[in-house]
């Protein structure tokens, strides 16, 4: 009972309380605190035991290490049970007020999230790209910072909702999903330009470069074609239609277009004028009119 009603009194007051604000929080006297917990460094140990290490689960290691599974879905299902401990509200405030006051107990706690996170999920993507081990090409720093921030950031997720307070996502499978895709998208990237991984992927993860590359063409693409619609014109599309006359109502051209002055249209045989403009081939850079007064 002492031991739970510490780790929610040090989480409500931080870990300057004194043991005398600890007994009247607890509604016992400090003397019986003492008689388990000879001093305040062994109490907080116990809380370190307790919150940290002891809720650390073995089935962790099982769950990455299982190759019968896709990466991602084995990514998804460990932070699907590492949340539940992350992002309760004593474990993260016991963890903040103890970075704050630089007593140690994250520096005892990272090495087991480097070793058991941040080198294990490196290590099975390596594996899953086909990629040398550890033991021929130590771990990166790149590597180990970049999966940092996806952990970090799933972390940083928890302090805005449970503690601040503010608006976030409600679902946390949802944000995990997306932390996930994010990072399995753009390390092969982070491969490549380590020299670990030639210009293909290699395996069966999207190239998160080249997608938003391939999104950004094709937004070159049909993006005039979109802008002559939205000022009322319909679009010469070069071979296949014919160029179709504007409906009446109509904006005027954006700042660097004019308007075709009328000529026939090449495309067009049978049609007397072409309305395009920003598709057609003779358009001419548009100049402010002067205005009539």
């Amino acid at each position: 009972m002492i031991l739970d009603g510490a780790i929610q009194f040090f989480a409500e007051h931080g870990l300057d309380g004194s043991t005398h604000a600890l007994a009247k929080y607890l509604n016992v006297t400090q003397p019986l605190i003492y008689q388990y917990f000879p001093n305040k460094e062994e109490l907080i140990d116990a809380v370190y035991e307790e919150l940290f290490r002891g809720r650390w689960q073995a089935e962790f290691d099982t769950i990455l290490t299982d190759r019968s599974r896709p990466l991602r879905d084995r990514l998804i299902d460990f932070y699907a049970r590492y949340a539940t401990i992350m992002h309760s509200s004593e474990w993260m405030r016991v963890y903040l007020y103890s970075g704050l006051r630089n007593l140690q107990l994250n520096q005892r706690y990272n090495p087991l999230v480097e070793k058991g996170v941040i080198a294990r999920f490196c290590e099975e993507l390596r594996h899953s790209l086909g990629l040398p081990g550890f033991d021929a090409v130590p771990l990166t720093p790149q590597e180990r910072e970049a999966t940092w921030i996806l952990h970090g950031g799933l972390f940083y997720y928890g302090v805005r909702r449970f503690i601040y307070r503010v608006e976030a996502c409600t679902e946390t499978a949802l944000a995990v999903d997306a932390a996930v895709t994010m990072y399995l998208g753009g390390m092969p990237d982070v491969y490549r330009r380590l020299g670990l991984l030639p210009g293909g992927t290699g395996d069966k993860y999207v190239d998160f470069t080249a997608q938003c590359s391939a999104i950004f063409l094709q937004m070159k693409r049909v993006g005039p074609a979109l802008a002559a619609l939205h000022r009322g014109r319909t679009p010469c599309t070069a071979t296949t239609n014919p160029c179709r006359p504007a409906p009446t109502a109509m904006m005027p051209p954006p700042r660097g277009l004019r308007a075709c002055p009328g000529h026939r249209c090449p495309q067009a045989p049978g049609r007397s004028t072409c309305t395009a403009m920003s598709m057609c081939p003779k358009r001419r850079p548009w100049s402010p009119q002067p205005s009539i007064r």
